[in-house]
């Protein structure tokens, strides 16, 4: 679906791109959707772990993203170019899951599809899911209309923009996202009991 719709979505989103441009970055979006379903599966698996307060190998699973990202930037971005990048940042979504194996199966996790609308711990999450999406949505939706106009005015709007959101988001990835990491897991261990007292 995303295929399809991908120069109607970077329509919406850079509205000021033209011709080869555009072009170039419907391209690019189809190359990086793969990354979408394997960061799903790595922030799965990141959840579990820290569900069972393992939390080296979440945090180990930056290094391969950054080493992808870095070989590529080094040896192998004068060749690929830019359509490399994107292909790289694939492959370097994918390597966080390898890292995380180990824990995985130290932890004794095992997978078997079943879905059970009538389960109820299905039925908590559809009903808490909404609220989550319209909280990422709103700041997703501000994203969106940055980039949208920033593309409308010099080259290199959107990447400054972007260093700046960057910037502006260090000190919550710092400290913030380290302290919620830990108690997250913690209070939803101490809910848990007191739903199976009940």
């Amino acid at each position: 679906m995303a295929w399809i719709s991908s120069p109607f979505i970077i329509k919406i989103l850079t509205s000021g791109f033209r011709d080869s441009q555009f072009k170039l970055a419907v391209l690019m979006m189809r190359i990086g959707l793969p990354a979408m379903l394997f960061a799903s599966i790595q922030g799965v698996y990141r959840g579990y772990l820290q569900s069972e307060l393992v939390f080296t190998e979440s945090a180990a699973a930056q290094f391969p993203l950054n080493f992808v990202y870095i070989f590529y930037l080094i040896f192998l971005s004068s060749i690929f170019g830019i359509k490399g990048l994107m292909v790289a940042s694939v492959v370097a979504t994918a390597s966080q899951i390898l890292i995380q194996i180990p824990g995985m199966k130290k932890s004794g996790y095992s997978y078997k599809f079943i879905l059970d609308f009538k389960d109820k711990y299905v039925k908590k999450i559809v009903y808490l899911i909404p609220p989550v999406i319209i909280s990422v949505g709103v700041n997703d939706l501000n994203v969106i209309i940055d980039r949208s106009l920033a593309s409308n005015l010099v080259d290199g709007s959107i990447s400054a923009l972007t260093y700046a959101s960057r910037l502006d988001r260090l000190t919550a990835t710092i400290f913030i996202t380290a302290i919620t990491t830990v108690i997250f897991p913690i209070l939803s261990a101490e809910a848990n009991k007191k739903i199976m007292m009940d």
